[in-house]
């Protein structure tokens, strides 16, 4: 017997850097290409992951007393390569483990084989779709679906799990908005106080645990795209944005003019809210004009800190878009290289906006076949497809 689980990819079309920023809000949508897990159990205490996709192996031994995911000290020497390509799976498997052994569930080891659609990308040119994140949450899933606390029954659950996996696998870094939408589908978000994270050491288990069991502030509010949107993403062919460093010079801007950079990012959130409540009403033509006005802002907070969230030449590309079929268009999440994402109001526009993108000239543009999706992380009946 096996259990298999998936969880979607995200867009992140309002809320980019302002995330970070307790309350500020965020608009998140899932998509229809999914990360699938599946988990089949064992009685030798080993943990073997699987990722075909990356070629990487990794194989780890359960210590049946503490719960703790060891390394082999023989017969399997350690590949640093496919650590680091199965590092949110490890985290994830490490993180869910202890919360089942905290119920007093039965575990003796487990085999994770992972795969995820050809629309997340790898390496140059990824669509910046949140690979990790929906891995980390179909990986939980998957795990708690095998020992016996189904995915539907224990949504909350997963969520916190994954959080707290994906927090740390990457540092404790993050706002968790990805996670969220790999969880929930499309949602309005606020972020959990990092404090909640932070405070935790990575040693003693029951820290960890503790902390998944508490009271989470965030809010994840379920808000459908209209169906009257038709979604269009391409990614730039050879090119790849690091997040982290992005965010980064973001952070040091906020600590030498906390100030200014307080003041850009309320105007940033009121804008974002405006263009939230104007979607959940309807009215697009509001939401236009806040989500434009939120999306310049953005573009100050890359000019201000350094940070390169949308550089003149992508600013025209936009503009060309919004002239050839797009209501609207952004380079979603934190901007940079990876994605540019539209919404347009018929299918007529969106195949012109996708016309224009293959034919651009100044960029190279691989338009993604994919669409918006508000359901989250959910069981697979018949395995990985």
């Amino acid at each position: 017997m096996s259990a298999t689980v998936s969880a979607p990819g995200k867009i992140l079309w309002i809320g980019g850097y302002s995330v970070l920023e307790r309350p500020c809000v965020s608009y998140v949508t899932g998509v229809d290409k999914r990360v699938y897990a599946t988990v089949r159990k064992r009685q030798d205490w080993r943990i073997i992951i699987r990722a075909p996709q990356f070629n990487a192996v990794l194989e780890r031994k359960l210590g049946p007393k503490t719960g703790l995911i060891n390394r082999i000290e023989s017969g399997n020497a350690e590949n640093s390569r496919a650590a680091k390509k199965t590092q949110f799976v490890l985290k994830a498997a490490e993180i869910a483990v202890a919360v089942l052994l905290y119920q007093n569930a039965g575990i003796s080891g487990f085999e994770v084989e992972t795969r995820s659609d050809p629309e997340f990308g790898f390496g140059q040119g990824k669509a910046g779709l949140g690979s990790s994140a929906a891995v980390t949450v179909a990986t939980v899933g998957a795990i708690f679906e095998e020992f016996g606390k189904p995915v539907r029954h224990n949504l909350e659950l997963v969520h916190k799990t994954a959080q707290m996996a994906h927090s740390l696998a990457q540092g404790k870094v993050g706002s968790g908005f990805d996670v969220a939408a790999s969880c929930f589908g499309s949602c309005r978000y606020v972020r959990y106080s990092p404090e909640i994270v932070r405070k935790v050491s990575e040693g003693p288990m029951d820290e960890i645990v503790v902390a998944i069991n508490s009271k989470w502030d965030c809010i994840v509010e379920p808000v459908v795209l209209p169906p009257s949107f038709h979604t269009a993403i391409a990614s730039f062919a050879g090119q790849s944005t690091n997040t982290s460093e992005m965010v980064k010079k973001a952070i040091e801007w906020k600590s030498s003019r906390p100030k200014e950079y307080a003041e850009l990012i309320g105007k940033l959130d009121g804008e974002n809210g405006k263009a939230i409540n104007a979607l959940q009403k309807r009215r697009l033509e509001d939401f236009k004009r806040h989500f434009v006005q939120g999306r310049k802002l953005t573009k100050a907070l890359g000019e201000k800190s350094g940070a390169p969230i949308e550089p003149d030449d992508f600013s025209d590309l936009i503009a060309q878009s919004e002239g050839n079929g797009a209501f609207v268009a952004k380079l979603p999440g934190a901007g940079g290289g990876d994605a540019i994402a539209a919404l347009c109001l018929s299918s007529a526009d969106k195949k012109k906006l996708e016309g224009f993108w293959r034919g651009y000239a100044k960029k190279k543009l691989k338009v993604l076949d994919l669409g918006v999706s508000n359901e989250g992380v959910r069981k697979e009946e018949r395995g990985i497809p």
